[in-house]
């Protein structure tokens, strides 16, 4: 498998429940989101498409960048966002914190059909959306 970058937002990251499934991978650093997205709470968080109603709920989703480079972990993640049911994994513009560097990488998205009535909105930290543990 060609290494691939993916960016977590929630439980996948570093000292929370989900991290395990990435502990063969190297944690590359902090990181944010370009586009605008939504957040959503369902006890954990859930990242939406941006709606094209203004407002202040499109905003950057802050998290960190992982390097995977063993299929198992890919395929680790995907079940446990259940891709293509509940979540999609697509490709985001992310920038890194300390470099500013853009990259794109792989990021679960919430599939709007299923999460539609299941969520409530997260609340802004600012300008951005950070999810961290009550």
């Amino acid at each position: 498998m060609k290494p691939q970058l993916v960016f977590v937002y929630g439980t996948l990251k570093q000292g929370y429940g989900n991290n395990y499934i990435l502990r063969t991978s190297r944690l590359l650093g902090a990181a944010e989101t370009i586009g605008k997205l939504r957040m959503f709470d369902a006890g954990f968080p859930v990242v939406r498409p941006r709606t094209e109603k203004p407002g202040d709920w499109n905003a950057t989703v802050t998290g960190e960048v992982y390097l995977v480079t063993d299929p198992d972990v890919m395929r680790r993640l995907d079940q446990l966002e259940r891709e293509r049911r509940m979540y999609h994994r697509r490709k985001k513009k992310v920038r890194m914190t300390a470099t500013t560097k853009v990259v794109h990488a792989h990021t679960y998205i919430g599939d709007t059909k299923f999460w539609m009535h299941r969520v409530k909105l997260w609340p802004l930290a600012g300008d951005r959306y950070v999810w961290s543990r009550p």
